[in-house]
């Protein structure tokens, strides 16, 4: 047994041993970093810390996975501020406009509040994760070293990394296993297998791991139903995780404030649901609860809402068991320094003015702009209680004296917010307008009301749309935005008023608007963007390519980076070195004809007549009756050095569908009389350009003459010697 030690000993050091060697190599060649979700960056002198754009990437495993959202703040403590970090998934990072997540919020109406205790607040959250990813969140997060950590989560635990049904990384027996799978991923070591895997798969096109991410479609086929075992290992696994991240801030002197999450109940009909009764039946249960509160039972109704949710096979919300374990942890702990307000009760069985989840919810999880208030308000209170700035009178919970009057003043606080953030019509309508394209999505083809609801949406957006256009004029813009720079001085505020600038067609204030945001927060993607374009036309190309650099990994900007590299190198006289770019940007919107049409027209510059024509032939495969795009192709087939019988063919073809479409459109009657041309057809061709002549002498357009002149005498020249 002596002798067999060793030999065990070196069975099991001999791993570690490979890996620490491979660690070092790696590390000398300073290739395949590990990735951290906050990082700190250098701006005008001053640090702060920031998110890791690539962290995205790296947790859902997708090439264009959506980053961490906003986060901007000073490394160093401002005395006199309370420094708070919210942690939590989209509803929390404010999906789907990035502005007005419940972090910015919780701050805005805490200093109106506490206008002398300002606070300083980070979100630290990212789409579709769950408590296994957010607890490596709340460690990185600690560096901030906030007074008071807010909880905000438990939508994503079944669907999310390391859920039952999740399609990143897979289930594993326990927590800490999927913690050190985390761990070991992101050394050197793992970051590289990965890549090597990630390239192998796209060299043979593989549906592997760097497959695009498609948002909720992601989880379009995750059923699971309520009595699955793996739903109890699931719920054993949140509840370690969050007890590890309380304990985490609780070591680092931290406060903790759990909010428990609200979701839709009784205007969220159950999209995937089993047969049966409302005992086993999600869509039971709600057609129940829906009869009840339609006779005036609302009380009763609740427990059914309640099992809707929680039999509901597409488990997109957080049910009443993840609900319930957060109320438990923070019962477990039992200290001062960990609290909880509930805005599942608080805005349903404890809503003394509830009137329906419609108000409050755009869809199943993400809150309209009252919810957001609804929710951060409770918030706000939370935190004061928590941390001795208000008495101790038990807001968030059920024996709150107060609620009837909290509710009534829900409305002034709604319209605070309103003002100190810059948010409008026009705001509103793009909320509505992002609903009613993510209703499109496959996730909810079982929603049974999907069509009327995204119709809904639709015209929402657009009536908000219009009043926006009738009434933000530029003199109320303009008292907007002093209006809320007197409240809230931070970057989103210049960032909203640019929106509305550009909105109301002000160059000049834009410009103003948006220097100082970009001024502020130097990750703007729509500073950047813009910024790109203007360096283009401009001709200062080095400048654009900086701004578009900077673009890379940012939120949102996976079609917006190639589109940009695509207009620079083209005004740059570069054709060739635009294809490649333009190619991604058609691809990932392959029903925009506009796109393919740009790329045909940049493979055409770059002499690639193949590659031109078929990306002319998608284009019109967008847009079949677009007359630009059948000339250009049927000028590129005729135009070739040496164009076949069948080009020429379907040239012709082309150039007399034009003259159907547009028939006093002259480019098409001179494509047409060249297309005869070319096919023999010689006595049509020069009668087809008489009647050009004719009605251009008509119209007194002397230049289209000269040009078709110009054309015929090239044609002729070349297909009749």
């Amino acid at each position: 047994m002596r002798k067999a030690a060793p030999k065990l000993l070196l069975l099991f050091a001999s791993p570690l041993l490979f890996f620490g060697l491979l660690e070092g190599i790696l590390y000398l060649t300073g290739r395949f970093e590990p990735l951290s979700v906050v990082r700190q960056v250098n701006h005008k002198g001053k640090m702060f810390w920031t998110a890791e754009p690539r962290y995205g990437r790296f947790v859902l495993q997708r090439d264009n996975a959506p980053p961490p959202f906003h986060m901007w703040m000073p490394v160093e403590r401002t005395p006199g501020r309370l420094r708070v970090v919210m942690l939590g998934e989209s509803a929390a990072g404010g999906f789907p406009l990035d502005e007005y997540n419940l972090g910015r919020m919780t701050r805005v109406l805490w200093d109106e509040r506490f206008p002398g205790e300002p606070m300083e607040m980070a979100t630290v959250a990212m789409v579709g994760i769950n408590s296994h990813i957010l607890r490596v969140f709340a460690r990185e997060a600690m560096q901030l070293k906030p007074d008071v950590v807010v909880l905000y989560i438990g939508h994503n635990e079944v669907i999310g990394p390391y859920g039952p049904v999740s399609k990143f990384a897979g289930a594993l027996p326990s927590e800490n296993l999927a913690q050190l799978s985390l761990w070991v991923r992101n050394t050197r070591t793992g970051r590289a297998i990965e890549s090597g895997l990630e390239n192998a798969a796209r060299l043979t096109r593989s549906a592997g791991q760097n497959s695009s991410w498609i948002g909720l479609d992601e989880f379009g086929n995750s059923r699971i139903p309520a009595d699955d075992p793996s739903l109890d290992r699931m719920l054993g696994q949140t509840r370690g995780n969050l007890r590890a991240i309380i304990r985490t801030a609780l070591d680092h002197g931290s406060k903790v404030l759990v909010c428990v999450p609200a979701v839709n109940l009784t205007d969220w009909p159950p999209p995937a649901s089993a047969a049966g009764t409302e005992e086993i039946s999600a869509r039971a249960a709600y057609a129940k609860a829906r009869e009840l509160e339609a006779a005036g039972r609302r009380e009763e109704a609740w427990k059914y809402y309640r099992r809707a949710c929680d039999l509901d096979l597409l488990r997109l919300r957080a049910d009443s068991r993840v609900r319930q374990l957060q109320r438990d942890l923070v019962a477990e702990f039992n200290t001062p320094d960990v609290a909880m307000v509930d805005a599942d009760f608080w805005m349903h069985e404890w809503n003394p003015v509830f009137r329906s989840d419609a108000d409050y919810f755009l869809e199943h999880v993400h809150l309209t702009f009252e919810g957001r208030v609804a929710v951060t308000s409770l918030i706000v209170d939370g935190i004061a209680e928590l941390t001795g700035r208000s008495p101790q009178l038990g807001v968030g919970r059920g024996d709150y004296s107060g609620i009837d009057d909290w509710w009534r003043s829900l409305p002034q606080r709604n319209e605070h917010a309103r003002t100190a953030l810059l948010f409008t019509e026009y705001d509103e309508g793009r909320m509505w307008g992002s609903i009613e394209k993510l209703l499109g999505m496959h996730v909810f083809d079982g929603l049974s009301d999907r069509d009327e609801r995204r119709a809904a949406a639709k015209k929402r957006s657009e009536v908000l749309q219009a009043t926006a256009h009738e009434q933000l004029d530029q003199e109320r813009i303009r008292s907007a935005y002093a209006e809320a720079l007197k409240w809230n001085s931070d970057e989103w505020v210049d960032h909203s008023a640019a929106q509305l600038w550009s909105f109301a067609e002000n160059g000049r204030e834009f410009w103003q608007a948006l220097e100082a945001a970009h001024g502020k927060y130097p990750f703007f993607r729509l500073a950047h963007y813009q910024m790109a374009s203007r360096a283009t036309r401009q001709k200062s190309y080095e400048e654009a390519l900086e701004h578009v650099r900077a673009l890379e990994g940012m939120r949102d900007s996976e079609d917006i980076v190639p589109m940009l590299y695509g207009e620079i190198y083209w005004a740059s006289g570069k054709p060739a070195q635009a294809i490649p770019f333009l190619e991604r940007h058609a691809s990932h919107l392959p029903k925009d004809y506009v796109r393919w049409f740009n790329l045909g027209m940049a493979c055409q510059l770059a002499g690639r007549p193949a590659d031109a024509a078929k990306a002319y032939r998608r284009a019109l495969d967008a847009d079949p009756e677009n007359v630009m795009v059948r000339g250009a192709l049927a000028k590129l087939l005729i135009d070739q050095d040496r164009p076949t019988r069948p080009d020429l063919l379907e040239a012709l073809k082309l150039s007399r569908e034009m003259l159907v479409q547009q028939p006093d459109n002259l480019d098409a009657r001179l494509v047409l009389a060249v297309a005869l041309l070319a096919n023999g057809q010689t006595a049509e061709a020069q009668s087809t350009f008489d009647a050009l002549v004719a009605r251009a002498t008509e119209l007194k357009n002397p230049s289209a003459i000269s040009k078709a002149q110009k054309s015929f005498q090239e044609a002729r020249a070349k297909f009749q010697q």
